[in-house]
């Protein structure tokens, strides 16, 4: 049976009121198809509820973008894991170069979160990526297999646990700019090298959009994509999504 491609939606924060996210949830319902991808949205924690509540019919996963590394009582403003699944969200992205910058969250973080998701029935997506000066040095495959072994609490069980692993440059976050499939492959060979993860799951982000999807869909290597700002405008997420479908 040949593998279903992976779509996933990070709104981040540009979605900011109620009335948005309804109006997303009417597009979604009327004009999006993803009957033969696995799509997962993942939109701000206080948004997970109604999206759950109001499109549990569809054919989609609801996912977080984190969630705290406590799991006890005391943890003011925090959102455990244990809640998204309470709310029924099965996917969290962990280890996002937002979070990883800001938060001055380290790999070791990461993998406690990853240990915890599994822990909770969640399936962590976990990104990995260099930052443009460490590109441009010799030994930037070096800095992403050291960064995706130490975001991972047991090799072994990747797969097991359906782990998902995002590649995501942070040079091409944003910026417009992405890596050529030659650059893709690579990296994705590389990671897929490390003992246990020959048959993980592997999908890139970084500026992925309607445009260049088609030509992202060459990377042989490549289980789906993680898509920013383009996955809130549902007509182009749309047309992600079919051309991850024709691309089988």
């Amino acid at each position: 049976m040949q593998k279903r491609r992976i779509l996933i939606a990070n709104w981040k924060t540009y979605l900011q009121s109620f009335s948005e996210i309804d109006r997303k949830i009417d597009e979604i319902k009327q004009n999006l198809n993803s009957s033969n991808i696995d799509l997962v949205i993942c939109p701000p924690f206080i948004y997970l509820q109604r999206m759950k509540n109001k499109l549990e019919a569809q054919n989609l996963s609801i996912g977080s973008q984190n969630f705290s590394t406590s799991e006890t009582n005391a943890n003011t403003g925090e959102i455990l894991a244990s809640m998204l699944t309470d709310l029924g969200c099965n996917h969290s992205i962990l280890g996002h170069s937002e979070i990883r910058e800001r938060y001055a969250e380290s790999s070791d973080t990461v993998a406690a979160k990853v240990k915890i998701a599994v822990k909770h029935n969640i399936t962590p997506i976990v990104c990995v990526g260099e930052a443009l000066e460490t590109r441009t040095k010799s030994d930037y495959l070096k800095f992403l297999i050291d960064q995706t072994i130490e975001s991972l609490p047991e090799l072994s069980d990747v797969e097991k646990n359906n782990i998902i692993i995002a590649y995501e440059p942070i040079w091409s976050i944003g910026t417009g700019k992405i890596p050529s499939i030659p650059q893709i492959e690579e990296v994705l060979n590389t990671l897929k090298s490390i003992p246990g993860l020959g048959s993980a799951k592997f999908v890139y982000g970084g500026s992925v959009n309607e445009k260049n999807i088609s030509e992202i869909c060459e990377v042989k290597s490549l289980d789906g994509v993680l898509v920013g700002g383009a996955s809130t405008d549902i007509k182009k997420l749309n047309s992600i999504s079919q051309a991850l479908q024709d691309s089988y």
